[in-house]
């Protein structure tokens, strides 16, 4: 699951904000329960989505809630991907077609081909 350093920065590249409130909301009791505290508020819900509209700043911060629930799933994936597969080094490239159908491309990167940040 990516740090919420790491959120806050994706946001800030969205949106031109970090949402900090809304990132440590999500992950509110993650210290103590681990990815347990998921079942709390990374799944879809009108209720949620009412909430985070209301509490962080409208329908713009219901995309950031819903991308980091997104992007902790994808997280979840690709661990998963690797325990199961045995390939630590999944490229995945995700994006939108002209139609709204979600383009995916996987692949492997060789260890030659990785930058060392």
């Amino acid at each position: 699951m990516p740090k919420n350093q790491v959120h806050c920065a994706i946001s800030m590249k969205r949106t031109g904000k970090y949402y900090k409130k809304l990132h440590k909301w999500i992950d509110e009791g993650s210290d103590e329960r681990g990815v347990d505290h998921r079942s709390e508020r990374h799944h879809y819900s009108n209720e949620l989505r009412k909430e985070v509209e209301q509490k962080f700043g409208g329908k713009e911060a219901v995309s950031e809630w819903l991308f980091h629930i997104a992007l902790d799933n994808l997280d979840t994936y690709i661990i998963n991907e690797w325990e199961h597969v045995g390939n630590t080094n999944n490229f995945f490239e995700f994006g939108f077609k002209e139609n709204g159908f979600i383009y995916v491309n996987e692949d492997e990167i060789e260890e030659e081909d990785m930058d060392d940040e």
